[in-house]
């Protein structure tokens, strides 16, 4: 068995996470990403944890794919987002059931969901640089859109936890740059 695992940045490590998802699909060998809050010298670190769960999960013979582990979770690389800046479990999975929960040594899938079987592997070797994240603030000026030079094929929004905006038809942030965009 071969796998891979990396030590990253807690910031940035969601979107490498995604973006490694998308550049290899369908790996039968495991892609660990993990990373800590506290530097590894802290006496009271989980980085020395965090790496011990990445490595056992990927020397689990049924790990597979882009996943990131942290705090004794295992999530999708699609699916992780960095929730909080100080605890130690600062990341969850969004819209998608934990791959795994890892407690006193063990590998633990939860309710039946067995890792997926193998399936063809592709990979890709460049990402689509139209492709953005918007993080929206209500009230924010200038409109966030303005900045793009050219268009944009795809936008991921995020609104911020103090409300909502609005559907891409009335989005007075568009600028007219991603209103051709199909939100699906």
């Amino acid at each position: 068995m071969t796998a891979s695992w990396c030590c990253h940045g807690t910031d940035t490590m969601a979107y490498t996470a995604a973006a490694l998802s998308y550049l290899v699909q369908g790996s039968r060998k495991p892609i660990v990403l993990t990373g800590s809050q506290q530097p590894m010298a802290n006496p009271f670190t989980d980085a020395k944890l965090n790496l011990y769960q990445a490595v056992l999960y990927a020397c689990d013979e049924t790990s597979r794919d882009v996943c990131l582990v942290f705090d004794g979770h295992v999530i999708a690389g699609t699916r992780a987002r960095k929730q909080r800046t100080m605890s130690f479990n600062a990341f969850a999975s969004v819209n998608y059931p934990d791959l795994a929960v890892i407690r006193n040594d063990r590998i633990v899938r939860p309710g039946g969901m067995a890792a997926p079987g193998p399936t063809e592997m592709r990979s890709y070797e460049t990402l689509d640089e139209r492709v953005v994240v918007m993080k929206l603030t209500p009230s924010l000026s200038p409109p966030p859109s303005t900045s793009f030079t050219t268009p944009v094929t795809r936008s991921s929004s995020r609104p911020s936890a103090s409300g909502g905006f609005p559907s891409p038809c009335e989005n007075p942030y568009s600028g007219g740059l991603i209103r051709d965009v199909p939100w699906s």
